[in-house]
């Protein structure tokens, strides 16, 4: 019963660290084993004595005093019951929280979408100031939207502010390097500020990354290794794009101005 001893210090650990949840969770583990029986004399007598102490504490808290204003009920013997009343409080309380965690996840992409939304709004005006606030707030509220980068840089490149587009493109390989759009909308950016041998380097390791690259990237990769003055690495990428679309007619062109 070891165990059940452990997990009534736990649960008041987590009391004093305000996480009602997990000292809830924790505390029915312990009535649960507690309620086997094993338990005897001085054993026995020190368990109820912790598990009265735990019971005072939970009825002080908010999450038990308004559901139950007379709070929870205890005496030794009573583990079972007890058990079931914690168990039952807690599971309605974990309910609620997936409710709220659900609506602030709602919310919060739904903010992102609208920050988005006018921050496009603003670089169709040339208002690139603003449009670079409204994407940063955007930024802020970002968690685990890992293409919201991809979008934001390939906007600000297309709108030709290429130096913002490459911190949010760089950012956006860091996040995902199996991102293909984000390593070829970053060549797309080093290539427009005259870097091609970044591009060339960058696209050369996308290429490794993602083991099946596409016609753009190799399309691409070509192009960039033809502006870093590397003949021979961008025939080799135009002869692998004409290899994967024979019939393209942006391969061709291609093929034809490195011959």
């Amino acid at each position: 019963m070891k165990e059940a001893f452990e997990n009534l210090a736990r649960a008041k650990g987590y009391y004093h660290r305000h996480d009602i949840l997990r000292t809830m969770a924790t505390f029915a583990q312990a009535l649960k084993q507690g309620a086997s029986g094993q338990l005897f004399g001085a054993d026995k007598m020190r368990f109820t004595g912790q598990v009265t102490e735990i019971v005072q504490l939970l009825n002080r808290t908010d999450e038990i005093r308004y559901a139950l204003p007379d709070g929870l009920q205890y005496e030794s013997g009573g583990e079972k019951q007890l058990f079931m009343a914690v168990v039952t409080r807690l599971k309605k309380l974990q309910e609620e929280a997936a409710r709220i965690t659900e609506k602030e996840i709602e919310e919060r992409k739904l903010n992102i979408d609208k920050l988005l939304i006018r921050g496009t709004k603003q670089l169709q005006s040339d208002n690139a100031k603003e449009a670079l606030e409204l994407f940063q707030e955007a930024t802020s509220l970002y968690v685990d939207e890992h293409v919201l980068f991809t979008i934001i840089g390939t906007r600000l490149l297309d709108a030709g502010l290429h130096k913002p587009a490459l911190d949010y493109l760089t950012k956006a390989v860091e996040l995902d390097d199996g991102n293909e759009n984000a390593h070829l909308a970053l060549a797309r950016t080093h290539i427009a500020l005259d870097e091609p041998e970044q591009a060339l380097a960058g696209l050369q390791s996308a290429w490794k990354q993602l083991g099946r690259p596409t016609v753009d990237l190799a399309v691409l990769l070509a192009q960039a290794a033809q502006k870093a003055g590397k003949d021979a690495v961008a025939k080799a990428a135009a002869a692998k794009a004409l290899e994967m679309d024979p019939m393209s007619p942006k391969v061709k062109k291609l093929c034809k101005q490195l011959r």
